[in-house]
């Protein structure tokens, strides 16, 4: 178990009996989430799909980072097929483009023990048998399944490597109304114009050991592969948890307000409400005995094998990247901060209240939800700081054998991917003005080294994006500096 303080910056983990009810005590709270069915003796908890989801984006990565400039044996449209065949996945997909995937196709992703050896899963090898039919990201983004908070992608400017990302209203005038999906698209086709088209370069003013083959790493510092990465988990994973599974103003039957007293279709062990839940647990991607690892484990991606069945399930004992992120987090904090245990300890204790149904559960069960967004966004913030701190020591390098061009599109990257995810949350903790503002801040590209004066500037850019989210999350300024 975890030896940390069980708290986290702003809010107590153990809540008073005041907000939890006399029949909702935290002593109650199970460790591992498995919940009994109210219909029958099987375990209720679901979130299939959702894992799918997180291996489509974990192998989408995987195959971007193996693009090399100029190495991709076909078209660029060939590419951007095969690309979208993880975005936009079907099992029965039909299509000659290398590297495309369909459900025949064995899956990237693969578990480690907390021993460090490899370990088969549980599920199988490739994606049909790990789920039987389609569930893809594009239907299920930002902008796609339900609408974006501000009416549009905030953030990002109007164009992605010379490819113009504005629409045309009806009058003919331009407007930068980009949804998630055009900004994937955009990546996509930088990416196969990279790999089709384009050469290795040398970066930076022609440094030793600065040449560049990767097809996901531009020029102008920008890194795509964890762009992609870090955008989707915000646009998809935390999207769907914050502003559909768990939210309570979108209908009778949506989110935390669909009923609880039947299963939700025939057949099934769960009802909707227990469902919804489960979904948005999925999609924090944590292994369903999260408390029983240490923070070392969860950030290594190590997998503990609960049932003991020489396997690990992708469903249930794998802790995918946000939850490991937290952890990341968590371990540079100084004890100041276990967004692990509080994160998870308030989605068991909701979800233990919604199985149970204890007089007034449902409102005890939406502020444990949200306590769970607003721990999971804190974590989410201090992973921006984390990156900020990390592009800004790369540049201090410079000029050194210690410095890499690659490792500062990477820290640049996931500052920015992170960065964006903010705005997914319909009732995010960081202001609109205050997002805006660090984006304006942070642009949408780095300053590269080699201008001394740009860089200066930026740099103080940068320091006052982190102020204004260490100031948003309560986060303590020695903590903030060196996370």
């Amino acid at each position: 178990m975890k030896n940390k303080q069980a708290y986290s910056v702003i809010k107590p983990l153990f809540l008073s009996a005041s907000l939890l009810g006399a029949s909702a005590a935290h002593a109650e709270t199970p460790s591992l989430y498995s919940f009994p069915s109210q219909f029958s003796a099987q375990d209720s908890v679901n979130y299939t799909g959702q894992t799918f989801r997180q291996v489509l984006i974990n192998d989408l990565t995987k195959f971007v980072k193996t693009l090399e400039a100029g190495g991709y044996n076909g078209a660029e449209s060939d590419l951007v097929a095969a690309l979208n065949s993880y975005f936009a996945y079907q099992y029965d997909l039909e299509i000659d483009a290398p590297g495309a995937i369909n459900g025949f196709s064995s899956i990237g992703f693969s578990a480690k023990a907390v021993d460090g050896s490899s370990v088969g899963l549980t599920e199988g090898t490739t994606y049909e048998e790990i789920f039987e039919g389609n569930k893809d990201i594009l239907g299920k983004i930002a902008g796609n399944d339900n609408p974006l908070a501000n009416g549009k992608l905030l953030g990002w400017g109007a164009s992605l490597e010379g490819i113009d990302l504005l629409s045309v209203d009806a009058d003919g005038k331009a407007d930068t109304f980009v949804e998630p999906e055009d900004l994937v698209q955009a990546m996509f086709a930088v990416l196969a114009n990279r790999a089709v088209e384009s050469d290795p370069f040398i970066a930076d003013d022609g440094l030793d050991g600065q040449r560049v083959s990767n097809a996901y790493v531009l020029p102008n510092g920008v890194d795509y592969s964890q762009m992609l990465q870090k955008f989707l988990h915000g646009a998809l994973s935390y999207s769907q948890a914050t502003r559909d599974y768990l939210s309570t103003d979108l209908g009778a039957s949506k989110g935390l307000n669909a009923q609880n007293d039947m299963p939700s279709k025939p057949g099934v062990a769960y009802t909707a409400l227990e469902h919804h839940w489960d979904e948005a647990f999925g999609y924090f991607g944590a292994a369903r005995d999260f408390l029983a690892y240490t923070d070392n484990e969860i950030a290594k991606g190590l997998s503990i094998d609960t049932d003991a069945n020489g396997s690990i399930s992708l469903n249930s004992e794998v802790n995918f990247p946000l939850a490991k992120s937290a952890a990341k987090r968590d371990l540079g904090a100084n004890g100041q901060t276990d967004f692990t245990t509080s994160i998870m300890t308030y989605f068991l204790e909701g979800r233990r209240l919604i199985a149970e149904k204890p007089e007034g559960y449902r409102a005890l069960a939406v502020e444990q939800a949200q306590l769970a967004i607003a721990d999971w966004e804190k974590s989410i913030g201090a992973t921006v700081i984390h990156y900020i701190n990390s592009y800004l020591s790369s540049t201090e390098t410079y000029g050194t054998s210690d410095y890499s061009f690659t490792l500062l599109a990477k820290f640049w990257s996931e500052m920015k991917g992170y960065g964006l995810n903010f705005q997914f949350n319909p009732n995010s903790i960081l202001s609109t003005e205050s997002f805006i503002r660090v984006h304006e801040l942070m642009g949408d590209q780095p300053v590269l080294p080699q201008d001394a004066e740009a860089l200066r500037v930026y740099r103080e850019q940068l320091l006052e994006a982190r102020d204004i989210l260490r100031d948003a999350y309560g986060f303590d300024a020695e903590i903030a500096a060196n996370w």
